[in-house]
């Protein structure tokens, strides 16, 4: 029987850097001499992260259309395919950024039930600075069961990684880290700039080390989270572009956001996240807009050379009803075509709000051991 391979899940808010930050930390561990596979988790299909990791050249399994909770099997499927296929020494999980509950329904059922295949790193939740002064003044446009999630997600964490912390400027970052602290309930703190590199090795080295889980008991109010969740409206979109000019990434990417940024504007919601990944046959790049706001952020090079034909997968979440949701992105795909002089398809569109979360396992504290 091979040794138990590491699995390390990372939970956070929408928006918080997941993706950057587990690309990061796979890095880090390659250049350590570890085999890294990743994970990618989100309710619908069409994801964006998936994407950005196998572009990587990470192994990767996806759980799509729930979250890992509810779909606690098909996680445990994806991770022994992948162990399967190749060796792993360190299986990295994300989780989709409107989920809680995860050391119940994830950690304390894979301890039980699979000692022999997975060791548990520290459950790590990602926090934005700026998001968390937008939660704890949570008003009309972000629901209090939305901002439940949130406070259920920090709950929860054997650590919390502050995030983005190059956005902040030096005289900004001890108030960033004491808000957070404030909400840590213990969990130890970490500064991570996942685009500079910063704080990655010492994260790695937690995630690496043998500290205990906090495994802490956490009341949830299941008809709260189910509202909360219920509040977002989720679109996965892939669109084709086709002009006899050559298109650019870079180009294609910000003609989409910035057209939705533009509508978002206008119309006020509380938009969490828009992600577009934009690929050509030379690579692809991602281009990431927080709540909503400028400026949008890249990921990888999107200098490829212009093409006649690309395509983009669009990832964006907002409160608002799903029908409104689709309209707006509908019309600034259309927009964004007309600014490119390029003919536009949308090639699959889905766009809905999560149904309640009914987890496959949820294990009180103490049960995981069980049987193991």
């Amino acid at each position: 029987m091979p040794a138990p391979v590491l699995f390390g899940c990372v939970g956070g808010f929408l928006g918080a850097g997941k993706t950057t930050a587990l690309a990061a930390a796979a890095r880090e561990l390659m250049g350590r001499g570890l085999t890294v596979g990743v994970v990618a988790n989100d309710q619908g299909h069409d994801i964006v992260d998936t994407a950005v990791f196998r572009s990587l050249g990470l192994p990767t399994a996806e759980v799509a259309g729930g979250c890992f909770c509810c779909r606690f099997d098909d996680l445990v499927a994806g991770a022994l395919r992948l162990l399967g296929e190749q060796p792993i020494d360190v299986l990295l999980a994300e989780a989709v950024g409107s989920c809680t509950d995860l050391v119940a329904t994830v950690y304390r059922p894979l301890r039980r039930f699979f000692p022999d295949r997975f060791r548990l790193a520290p459950f790590s939740v990602l926090v934005e600075p700026d998001r968390v002064k937008e939660m704890l003044g949570a008003g009309p446009s972000i629901p209090a069961d939305v901002a439940y999630l949130f406070d259920r997600q920090l709950a929860e964490a054997d650590l919390l990684v502050l995030t983005k912390v190059d956005l902040l400027e030096a005289s900004e970052r001890p108030e960033a880290r004491r808000s957070i602290e404030a909400l840590a309930r213990s969990a130890p703190v970490l500064e991570v700039s996942a685009t500079r590199g910063e704080g990655v090795r010492a994260w790695v080295d937690r995630l690496l080390g043998h500290d205990p889980l906090a495994d802490r008991a956490l009341d949830i109010d299941y008809d709260a989270y189910a509202r909360g969740e219920a509040a977002l409206a989720w679109l996965n979109a892939t669109v084709d572009l086709r002009s006899e000019v050559g298109l650019g990434a870079r180009s294609v990417g910000e003609a989409l956001v910035g057209e939705m940024g533009e509508r978002l504007r206008q119309t006020g919601l509380y938009v969490p996240h828009v992600k577009v990944l934009v690929a050509t046959s030379e690579g692809s790049a991602r281009l990431a807009l927080t709540r909503g706001e400028g400026p949008a952020r890249w990921v990888g090079d999107p200098d490829l050379p212009a093409e006649n034909e690309v395509s983009a997968i669009v990832n964006a979440r907002a409160v608002t009803e799903p029908a409104a949701l689709r309209a707006l992105v509908e019309d600034a795909v259309g927009a964004a075509g007309v600014r490119l002089g390029a003919l536009v398809a949308v090639s699959r569109l889905e766009c809905f709000s999560p149904p309640r979360p009914v987890p496959r396992h949820r294990l009180a504290l103490g049960a995981s051991m069980e049987g193991s």
